[in-house]
């Protein structure tokens, strides 16, 4: 069965080219704007003597000029000034492997390189241009369309862009085929996998990580078969059903599971303070088992709850926090790589009920704020440089904040809520890195809160989830946008929590454990942004407040920590 390769879509290609052959007449240098305006005076210089006239292989003659292709291809540096180089008596260099269309398209994006956006590109004709991109040589071009294409692609469309890209570009191919590893269970649903051909669907069922659902492994190669031949299909059935024979001792809820598998994305619970007191256990979720279960042993911490908690690539960092007795400024590394536990430099404060803030991976560092040293209520923040091992203080926030929340907004650091030893907090601050300096932002939540929960929903925009406002714990859920500058309400929670810990997961916003009120909980609840509705998710296996949730995605540390299912 053959892929369809979307003929329609090309069409509409067809017409966007000739649009633009309309505005070049045949010139690819006329010099007038295309596309979202004129190029840079540089790439089109009328009369500019490194202009140069390339007959294409449908027959068109078109001036381009030279010196710039050239600077921008290895391709074009041959053909243009290398012995090899093909020009005519007449002074015309014959291109007869790529034609007009496709190079017009190509030296109008390399153009507009960097206005290039996966807002104003269209995805069809970015791979088709990729292809002869590709062959030119033009690297960066080349680059900046498999990125685009790359964010581009979605269930339904991604296996016949992966079969466009594959031969063209493998470093995108695989690229590609890790979303299809990470999202089949989006294809088996719109039917899309049906495209796959015997080898890749192989492939596929071998593969460990397959993020699919139990009940999707048998159905998908069910369903693939049917619209096969006896041939088409032999090789897969052969090797699935040997793998049937091993699947009673891993078989899932009755479903036929062709192979353990370790999930792609997971959720870890880390400490927290139980009916039993401090926690060192480690949880861990996975859609893929549906449960929350223990990690591995080797990954077992120290008791440790009220913590701040940093995940960076290279591992994860425990910060601070409270054991039942000490307060502390500890800083407690988990290294992905050796996966073991070590201490690195303790900060200058003790801080139990601190926040901590992540900062983007390029910056090498994070950041701690507030937090209660046993004695007293902190306004004061500290900065932690990984590459140097060595915490420095930053300006302190104009509000002492223990139990409150922070996180990473608008490039700026967002403190929200908390408790100072006489107020409960309903107001915010930003602090600026260039002007160095923490402002308090108008207008206010509706809500005091402390043992409160906050997370960066984008660049721009952050929620606040429940906590305790001097009288209740609440369920209540607000978020602001920072272009905006107003609060608006959520829908509330299902149960009502503070010190508690949300985090994002499988698209949907997790709230986990906490203290309800009139006991710790267990409770976990998810929020589907589309759909505006909260609903639960399997309780963890013991119930904690003061807890720490983070997501660990597509990181070799994951089978450190799960076991497969």
């Amino acid at each position: 069965m053959e892929r369809d390769y979307q003929s329609q879509e090309e069409i509409v290609v067809e017409e966007e080219i000739r649009s633009i052959d309309h505005h070049h007449h045949t010139r690819v240098v006329s010099g007038e704007g295309v596309g979202d305006g004129s190029p840079p005076r540089k790439l089109r210089k009328e009369n500019d003597s490194r202009t140069a006239t390339v007959e294409t292989s449908d027959g068109l003659r078109m001036e381009v000029n030279s010196f710039e292709l050239s600077r921008n291809s290895r391709f074009f540096r041959a053909f243009f000034y290398g012995p090899m180089s093909k020009v005519n008596g007449i002074g015309i260099y014959k291109l007869s492997t790529v034609n007009s269309r496709m190079l017009r398209y190509c030296i109008d994006f390399l153009y507009r390189l960097d206005s290039l956006r996966a807002d104003n590109t269209d995805l069809v004709t970015a791979v088709l241009v990729l292809e002869t991109a590709a062959y030119l040589c033009l690297i960066r071009l080349e680059k900046k369309l498999c990125q685009l294409i790359s964010s581009l692609v979605d269930p339904l469309n991604i296996i016949s862009i992966y079969a466009k890209v594959e031969d063209s570009s493998p470093s995108l191919a695989r690229e590609l085929w890790t979303k299809i590893i990470a999202d089949f269970d989006k294809l088996v649903e719109n039917s899309t996998f049906l495209q796959l051909s015997e080898q890749e669907m192989i492939n596929l069922i071998k593969d460990e990580h397959l993020d699919i659902k139990p009940k999707n492994e048998h159905k998908s190669v069910h369903e693939w078969c049917k619209s096969r031949s006896e041939e088409e299909k032999k090789e897969l059935v052969e090797i699935t059903q040997s793998m049937q024979c091993l699947s009673n001792e891993f078989s899932h809820d009755g479903y036929i599971v062709y192979k353990k598998r370790y999930p792609r994305s997971i959720l870890l619970s880390l400490g927290g303070w139980s009916s039993d007191g401090v926690s060192s256990a480690i949880e861990v979720f996975s859609t893929r088992t549906n449960n929350w279960k223990g990690a591995r042993p080797e990954t077992t911490m120290i008791p440790l709850s009220y913590h701040g908690l940093i995940q960076r690539k290279e591992g994860l960092y425990l910060i601070g926090g409270f054991n039942g007795h000490n307060y502390f400024n500890t800083n407690h590394y988990f290294d992905f790589e050796k996966k073991e536990w070590k201490l690195l430099a303790p900060m200058r404060y003790n801080r139990s009920y601190m926040s901590a803030v992540a900062l983007p991976q390029d910056e090498s560092s994070f950041v701690a704020l507030g937090g209660y040293t046993g004695a007293e209520r902190l306004s004061t923040v500290e900065l932690y440089d990984v590459d140097k091992g060595v915490w420095r203080n930053l300006p302190s926030m104009n509000k002492a904040r223990s139990d409150g929340s922070a996180m990473y907004v608008d490039d700026k650091i967002v403190a929200v809520g908390g408790f100072d030893g006489a107020t409960i907090h309903n107001n915010i601050e930003m602090f600026d890195f260039h002007r160095h300096k923490w402002d308090i932002v108008t207008p206010s939540m509706h809500s005091m809160r402390t043992g409160v929960c906050s997370i960066a929903l984008s660049r721009s925009v952050f929620g606040v989830f429940g906590g305790f406002n001097s009288q209740r714990r609440l369920k209540s859920v607000e978020f602001f946008d920072t272009r905006e500058g107003i609060w608006h309400q959520m829908n509330e929670m299902m149960t009502t929590r503070s010190n508690f810990s949300v985090e994002l997961f499988d698209n949907k916003i997790v709230a986990a454990g906490g203290y309800d009120g009139g006991r710790t909980t267990a409770a976990v609840e998810a929020y589907d942004i589309r759909m505006n509705k909260w609903s639960g998710l399997p309780q963890m296996a013991v119930a904690k407040s003061a807890l720490k949730v983070t997501r660990v995605d597509d990181l070799d540390i994951i089978k450190t920590f799960s076991h497969p299912y």
